[in-house]
This record gives structure tokens, sequence and C-alpha cells, in this order.
């Protein structure tokens, strides 16, 4: 029996780690790679519909055209209120939404630490799993995969309390990820997210063939990616379902997937799949959408064969991000889904003209330091 105490104590250092990682050298570099690709993003966008970017502060743009203004803040716009974005941003909510409208979606179970048996309960009939935070989180922060045993439940709840509370075990589906990005009904784009690997030399460790992937991700910038591998509890459990572990050494030419969770992937594993994905998934993913009344829609599909439409393939949709991330649409050039998204803000946007002096032009470094939060 677990002591409920030595949970909570756990979960606090948990968030005293997630917390000292915000502040690290690594999460700097993420934050400048992604003000760097979004300032650039916005004002090739702006410049492919007529307008202008009047005033940036830091990578807080604000954009002008005919006396329409709009105001963009990386992958923010003020197409979806808060209201809106808090609700998408429940997984168990958004879910229920999903099932009400017959839309095929994971089965799940919400629970918190001191209810760690309701989870456990669960595992029995449902791994493997993955757990992962209710709610207020985005990016893979806090998902682990690939759970089948207490032990493993157990390391994942703490990691996933480190953001917060409210904590999801879900049955995890196998299959290709997918990312559908919709504006109001309008497929943009829709891409296959493969997970990030390293590929072995028969020398080098995994954590060293990380190390260099990581080297690589630097010196290339957005061209490579948008963030940093980092170990944690998912690159354990990905590696140790392929019999791996961070001190082996794959053989010359021996491709290692190092996460399920596809967030930490290369701009080369993302491949559009917008003229191959069936029409099924794609009224599927409008309608999941419609159901959460969003605009802008990052609609997350898992199934085994995304020509075929969801049931019968056994797929699923994971879940709506109502502030979809761009980059990973760069395979087909992400200022085609940024100028139409750019242009509905404009169109939404009151007439008036701009008053008073501009706002100061910081660098995209200098705003670093208000960060309200991960992308």
């Amino acid at each position: 029996m677990i002591l409920p105490g030595y949970l909570k104590t756990r979960a606090l250092a948990a968030r005293g780690c997630a917390l000292l990682r915000r502040m690290s050298r690594e999460k700097r570099t993420e934050k400048a790679l992604r003000s760097a690709f979004y300032i650039g993003l916005w004002s090739r966008a702006a410049e492919e519909i007529g307008a202008t970017v009047v005033d940036a502060h830091g990578d807080l743009l604000t954009i002008e055209r005919a006396g329409a203004i709009a105001r963009v803040f990386r992958n923010y716009t003020d197409l979806d209120g808060p209201v809106t974005l808090r609700a998408a941003g429940s997984k168990s909510l958004s879910n229920a939404i999903l099932r009400a409208h017959r839309i095929p979606a994971p089965n799940h179970e919400t629970f918190t630490l001191h209810r760690l048996a309701t989870a456990c309960e669960f595992l029995r009939s449902h791994a493997p799993c993955v757990v992962k935070p209710a709610a207020g989180t985005g990016a893979g922060a806090g998902v682990t995969t690939g759970i089948v045993t207490r032990k493993q439940l157990v390391e994942a709840s703490i990691a996933a309390a480190a953001y917060g509370d409210g904590l999801l075990i879900e049955q995890q589906v196998a299959g290709r990820n997918l990312r559908l990005l919709y504006l109001d009904g309008e497929l943009l784009d829709a891409v296959e997210r493969r997970p990030p690997t390293v590929v072995g030399d028969g020398q080098a460790t995994v954590a060293r063939l990380v190390e260099n992937a990581n080297k690589e991700r630097r010196r290339a910038g957005t061209r490579a990616a948008q963030v940093l591998l980092r170990r944690d509890l998912e690159l354990e459990r990905t590696l140790a379902q392929q019999g791996l572990c961070w001190r082996s050494v794959p053989a010359p030419g021996e491709l290692v997937q190092v996460k399920t969770v596809i967030n930490d992937n290369r701009a080369a594993d993302n491949v559009s799949v917008i003229d191959a994905v069936s029409d099924e998934i794609v009224d599927t993913g409008r309608l999941a959408a419609r159901a959460c009344d969003v605009r802008l829609a990052g609609v997350d599909v898992v199934t085994p064969d995304y020509t075929a439409d969801l049931a019968s393939a056994g797929g699923v949709v994971l879940e709506i991000n109502t502030t979809p991330g761009l980059y990973v649409h760069q395979s087909r050039g992400a200022v085609r889904v940024a100028a139409p998204i750019l242009e509905a803000c404009l169109r939404s946007s009151r007439r008036r003209p701009r008053v008073g002096p501009a706002l100061p032009r910081l660098s995209a470094e200098a705003s670093l330091a208000a960060e309200p939060g991960g992308a």
C-alpha cells in the first residue's frame, strides 16, 4: 500500500523539477527557437495577404490592413475565446462531447493521486494505457505512454501530477498520429506526425545519440526542430518497450524510437497527407471541431489506416487543440496555413484607426521573461 503522504511528497518534488526545467538553459533555447519561427511566419503571412506588421513587442505582433488590426502571439490568436480554450483543454469534457456526437474517442477515466485505485482498476481492463494531466497542458507535458503495471502507473501519475492535481488515464490506441488543421470547418492541412528517433552506430549509447541529436537541433535551428529531446519518464518507457535503456548501444543502422509522444519530433518527421487522408476522417475531424465550437482547431487523430474511416480502422479522435502549433505544417509550407488564419483574424477584428505611439520594439529574447505559458 502506498501512503498518500508519500505520493504527495513525490508530486511536489516533481512540480519543483518541472519549474526548474522551465527556467533551464534548454527551455530558454526552445523558447528562442519558437519565437524566431513565429515572428518570421506571421511576418511572411502578413506580406502574403497585403498586411503590415506595425508593432512588435518581442513575439507579440500587431498586424494591420486597411484599418483592421489583429494581434498574434506565437500560435495564439483571438479567433477562439478563453472559455472555448478552457472547455476544449479539459480532456475529459472534450472526450464526453465527442462521444455525445458518436465520434470515436479513447476510453478513459479521471482520477487523482488520492484516488489511485480508480486508475488501477481501469488499467486492469484497458492496458496498455496513457497517463496525462487532465487539463491545462499541451505539447505532451506530463504524458507517459505504454503503462501496463501498477508500478508504472504510480510513476506516470506522479509525473503528470507535476502539472496539476487532476489526472487522466486512457486506453492507448495503436496507429499513426495525424494532425488535421481546420479553420471555420475548412481543412487547411493534414499531417502525419512521426515519432522522434535516433539511429545507432554500434558505438554510441542512446544517451550519446540523443546528445548528438540535440547538438544538431541547436546548430540548425528551426530548420531541424523546434524543441530539444529531453530524458524523462516517457523516453524511458518508450526505450523499455524496445528492450533498451539510456545506456544501451544500438547496432549500426538500428532505428531507435525515443518517444511515443510525438511533440519532440523533427520538422522532417512531419509529412503532409492532405491528398491521402480519407474523406470520412476529414468529415469526422470537422464534426469534432464544430462539436467543441472551435474555429481554429488542430484535431489529433490516431488510426492504423488513415485511408479508411475511423470506426472500421479502429482509430480515435484523441483531442481538439485550440491553439494548434503551426510548426508541424512546414512540409506543405507553413505560410499556406498561416495566411488564411491571419486573414480570418483581420476579418474578425473591429476596423479602427491605430492611435497613440507604437509599442517599443523588443527582441524575441527580451520577451521571454514575460512568457505566459507553454505553446
